[in-house]
């Protein structure tokens, strides 16, 4: 049975008060991602690059109004003729990871590439204070876990109707993808649906348990703030340009004061783990922003509906964000090991060659960009391990271990990898 969450919003204007607002303050670091207007010219291009249908939508959920994206095949292509889907999942619900909006084209060419990949209708949405979303920002996490629940619910009903109209084949399933912080939104919205017939299960990717203690473990602060750390290239586009002197000034001045508030964030680093939990935890108990899943994820993974995936599975932990003593992996019976090895050097000869041998990774992207963006080529989006492709970081471990099969192509699109059609 899934936590019930009562409805307090009596209660929620008291706690507010009584902390002076500090649970919005916490609230709006954690659910946060910059209002970016939908470029039309840019969702016309790759709609004709790619032959996908990308449409945008208001949709109301528990009165907000909420922007959601929708990734479907392109003209005359009804996925209930599609021969032989190679994936049981007709209807992915997507959840990206902090900071990300369903305007920036990053997402949208992760969206591409899962409908691509596994055939299904893809959809996005924008929670309410992230990007063209409307209505209240969440004074806590159950309000969030409400938010979620509810989309969940209309994605699976959006499922059912599909199915009626023979849009889809009537076998097909829902599935829910997340990446670090959509993980945990992914195991929040899973448990509203987990005893439905029509749901298989949702994958989630590099996610901590509860999001107090990745917060209290981080091994860098700089990297919850990409225009403070210099080894993250998306750093580039906080740079200013064109700003006056004293512009120029007072940003020099805010940076500066925001290197030294990490600077004294990261003192927490020499400490144990036990101390910085405790000096981290009731902050955010007092905000009510635990956003704990202990329970969701034991109850996925008793039901055989969780296909994780770690950073931190094997004897080294690899993963820059999430703590191994923070991740998910620890409370499933079977997880999966990613494994990514940054390109420099040899490694980057040894990509270029493994790239150009192997149908499996040449599976793996629907286009050459999403490569050459994801392993370090020009143009790349991310020098962490964390922040790669899974299906990538998938294949890479199972060639590093001499294991790789055909029944990992099988496994792969089960967990909403995106992988190939054939070997």
């Amino acid at each position: 049975m899934r936590p019930k969450i009562l409805d307090t919003n009596w209660y929620d204007n008291i706690h507010s008060v009584c902390t002076l607002g500090f649970n919005y303050f916490v609230g709006s670091l954690i659910v946060v991602a910059s209002k970016k207007n939908i470029d039309q010219n840019l969702v016309s291009k790759l709609m004709n690059k790619w032959d996908v249908n990308i449409y945008y939508e208001d949709e109301v959920i528990n009165g907000k109004t909420l922007k959601k994206v929708t990734v479907e095949p392109g003209v005359g292509f009804f996925l209930y003729n599609h021969p032989a889907p190679q994936s049981p999942i007709s209807l992915l619900l997507f959840y990206p990871g902090h900071g990300i909006t369903i305007a920036q084209e990053s997402l949208l060419l992760n969206l591409i590439e899962y409908q691509s990949r596994t055939g299904s209708i893809v959809v996005a949405y924008d929670q309410a204070g992230v990007g063209l979303s409307q209505g209240p920002s969440h004074a806590n996490d159950s309000s969030l876990r409400k938010d979620v629940r509810a989309q969940a619910q209309s994605c699976y009903q959006k499922l059912l109707n599909l199915k009626q109209t023979k849009m889809i084949h009537p076998n097909g399933k829902m599935g829910i993808y997340g990446l670090c912080f959509g993980g945990v939104l992914s195991a929040a919205a899973a448990v509203e649906i987990i005893d439905k017939e029509d749901f298989a299960y949702t994958s989630i990717s590099r996610a901590p348990t509860r999001i107090w203690e990745m917060a209290a473990l981080c091994p860098d602060y700089r990297r919850f703030f990409p225009g403070m750390d210099e080894a993250d290239s998306r750093s580039k586009q906080y740079q200013p340009v064109n700003q006056s002197k004293w512009a120029r000034a007072c940003n020099s001045l805010l940076m500066g004061l925001m290197r030294f508030i990490i600077g004294l964030l990261n003192l927490m680093t020499f400490l144990s783990v036990n101390i910085r939990r405790v000096l981290v935890y009731p902050l955010f108990a007092i905000s009510r922003w635990k956003l704990d899943m202990q329970s969701e994820i034991k109850q996925l993974d008793k039901a055989s509906k969780l296909k994780l995936f770690t950073l931190n599975g094997g004897d080294t932990p690899k993963d820059e964000f999430v703590h191994r003593e923070a991740d998910m992996f620890s409370h499933v019976s079977n997880p999966h090991n990613l494994l990514h090895v940054k390109p420099s050097g040899n490694n980057q000869q040894w990509f270029t060659t493994y790239f150009e041998d192997s149908k499996y990774l040449k599976g793996c992207y629907a286009t050459e960009d999403t490569y050459r963006r994801d392993i370090g080529h020009e143009g790349c989006t991310t020098n962490y391990a964390h922040q790669a492709w899974s299906g990538h970081c998938f294949i890479v471990n199972k060639t590093m271990e001499g294991t790789l099969s055909r029944e990992d192509e099988v496994d792969a699109v089960l967990s909403g990898i995106p992988f190939p059609k054939s070997i």
